[in-house]
């Protein structure tokens, strides 16, 4: 658990999403109620969603390569006093951590005229903490936390 967060967690969904983009776009719905009902401010619920969003793009586009047969995406949300912690598995071998992996810029994007590249970095800034996990032969496990209050840490 994230130190920051306070008070008992509380198992508020969990479930085996299909390993496709269109389970992100769910997944982003979700996290919005969830949010909502926490009386998250807009512009912190707008930051987790699109975190979350991008995490899942990533484990669909780098882990399972966009594959039509990919495995599923674990997701465990756990709500607590004063935030929410997201969980994310996959089942792809590759490691993708998203704590540690070199994350570009707005000024290098921009300086390299790149047209994608910006999602670790958008993860990253969005929430409070990110954890990974690589379990080899496994897949990856990250966990994303948002406080309900507070500024997001510089983390990129």
């Amino acid at each position: 658990m994230n130190s920051k967060l306070t008070g008992n967690p509380v198992v508020i969904y969990s479930e085996n999403l299909p390993g496709n983009f269109d389970s992100c776009e769910v997944l982003r719905g979700i996290i919005v109620r969830f949010c909502k009902s926490m009386d998250f401010a807009f512009g912190r619920l707008t930051e987790i969603e699109m975190a979350v969003g991008e995490a899942c793009i990533n484990i669909v586009e780098h882990g399972y390569k966009n594959r039509l047969d990919s495995p599923h995406i674990g997701v465990v949300v756990k709500k607590y006093e004063n935030g929410l912690e997201i969980i994310l598995c996959d089942w792809s071998a590759t490691a993708f951590p998203l704590d540690v992996i070199a994350a570009l810029t707005p000024e290098e994007f921009m300086e390299q005229h790149r047209s994608r590249g910006l999602g670790v970095y958008l993860i990253r800034t969005c929430v409070d903490s990110i954890e990974h996990k690589f379990l080899d032969g496994q897949g990856n496990i990250s966990t994303l936390v948002k406080l309900i209050k507070g500024a997001p840490l510089e983390n990129a």
